[in-house]
């Protein structure tokens, strides 16, 4: 017999939706059905890739904030699955000291409960010069630093 009634419908299974259709699931059990119009793996969806990355630094504060959830989340679905999905790498986000971006830097330290002034001390030695950059046709947009 087929199921006719749902607690919560949610329209669209990609990124978002599978993952609110997935925690909502795990609290109402089987009260939950997802649907989807296009196949699985279509590429037409913002997330059609087969990578995906979790930053920790993002233009505002809260989605910032949000990364170490994000990062639970995804271990409790391995966890429950046996299928290793996410690949932790490191990342690097640089400014000029004393540039327009430095104070991006410093908010995305701050949101993250980082010491501002010992982030961008890692980096104080790493100052290249405007001159440094340049631009060729193999390289759009490159630099020399030294």
């Amino acid at each position: 017999m087929k199921k006719a009634n749902y607690e919560v419908v949610v329209l669209g299974c990609g990124g978002i939706g599978s993952g609110a259709a997935y925690w909502l699931a795990r609290r109402a059990g089987s009260e939950v059905l997802g649907l989807e119009q296009a196949a699985l793996s279509h590429p037409h969806g913002g997330s059609q890739d087969h990578s995906r990355i979790i930053r920790l630094t993002y233009h505002h504060q809260d989605y910032t904030r949000l990364t170490p959830h994000a990062y639970t989340a995804w271990a409790v679905l391995e966890q429950e699955s046996a299928v290793p999905v996410v690949t932790r790498t490191g990342s690097v986000e640089l400014a000029l000291k004393y540039g327009p971006h430095q104070r991006d830097i410093e908010a995305y330290a701050s949101a993250m409960d980082a010491p501002p002034s010992s982030t961008i001390a890692a980096f104080a030695a790493f100052v290249p010069s405007r001159a440094a950059w340049t631009s060729s046709p193999a390289t759009p947009r490159s630099r020399a630093v030294g």
